[in-house]
């Protein structure tokens, strides 16, 4: 098929487990052509049917409550180790306000916080920011800590404006060079 040749030119593959049918065309694609695979686990979106996407990918980022959710684990570490075991090449958790973790294979794992910001207006968009400028630097090859430092100034700055795009839109270019 002409879309599966077409994927040795992909840089990431990006899947959050909608449309499972084709999420799952993708990731196999994507693991013929070498290509990384990203998961982003939402929130209240964790169900058992997404299962073979999250362990299909080599860069995870979770929110806590997905990470929780797939593991049966009650705490954020026992998320993280049990979600570690088949060592994927990065895992970031996720907890709003709280900051991110993050597992980068062969490095020390670090906490992140988040950036505080004195007037919220709207959290639409936030982790999905957070996720693009990830991934963004991660693709640079930036270190693991400046990609998540510019995720969570990229998430704050999305906070200051209604919708998810206007911080893009303002600092996206400056921030993320």
């Amino acid at each position: 098929m002409i879309l599966s040749k077409s994927f040795g030119k992909v840089g990431l593959v990006h899947l959050n487990g909608r449309h499972e049918t084709a999420a799952r065309q993708a990731l196999t694609w994507a693991q013929e052509a070498g290509v990384p695979v990203s998961f982003d686990g939402g929130a209240g979106r964790y169900r058992e049917s997404i299962r073979d996407l999250v362990l299909g990918s080599g860069l995870r980022i979770l929110a806590s409550k997905f990470a929780c959710a797939f593991t049966g684990a009650g705490s954020l570490e026992s998320a993280a180790e049990i979600l570690r075991k088949d060592d994927p090449e990065l895992l970031v958790i996720t907890d709003g306000v709280k900051g991110s973790w993050i597992w980068p294979r062969g490095e020390p794992s670090f906490h992140e916080p988040a950036v505080k910001v004195e007037n919220v207006v709207d959290t639409t968009g936030c982790g999905d920011v957070y996720h693009g400028a990830f991934l963004h630097g991660w693709m640079q090859q930036w270190p693991a800590r400046r990609c998540a430092r510019v995720a969570s100034e990229m998430a704050a700055e999305t906070a200051k404006h209604v919708g998810g795009r206007e911080a893009i839109r303002r600092i996206g270019s400056s921030v993320i060079q």
